[in-house]
C-alpha cells in the first residue's frame, strides 16, 4: 500500500509496485442521479418482465417520460448483470 508518510516518496513507492502515478491519483466517477434512476427502473421492470431485452425496456421508458438510448440501457442492464430470458436454439426439434 502506498502511503505518503513513509520514507519513500509517493514516485519511488509506484515505481517499486509498478504502479503509475496516475494511477495511484486516480478516483473513478460516481454514477449519475439519472443513471441511479434507471438503475432502479430498469431491475423493476425487468423483475415483472424478464423476457425484455433493450429495445423493450426503451419503448417502455420512452412511454414513461423518460427518453434513453437503448445502448445506456444494456450498459445498465450489465451492471445489474440482467440476462434476458429467451428460448434456447433448436428448442423445436425433435429428438
Amino acid at each position: 500500500m502506498i502511503e505518503p508518510d513513509q520514507g519513500l516518496s509517493v514516485q519511488e513507492q509506484c515505481r517499486l509496485l509498478s504502479l503509475s502515478r496516475s494511477g495511484y491519483y486516480y478516483l473513478p466517477s460516481q454514477e449519475t442521479e439519472l443513471n441511479l434512476r434507471l438503475l432502479r427502473r430498469i431491475d423493476e421492470i425487468s423483475v415483472e418482465n424478464p423476457t425484455w431485452g433493450s429495445r423493450m425496456l426503451r419503448d417502455k421508458l420512452a412511454l414513461e417520460g423518460t427518453v434513453v438510448h437503448r445502448k445506456r440501457i444494456k450498459r445498465l442492464m450489465a451492471i445489474l448483470r440482467i440476462k434476458v430470458i429467451y428460448p434456447a436454439r433448436n428448442l423445436s426439434k425433435r429428438n
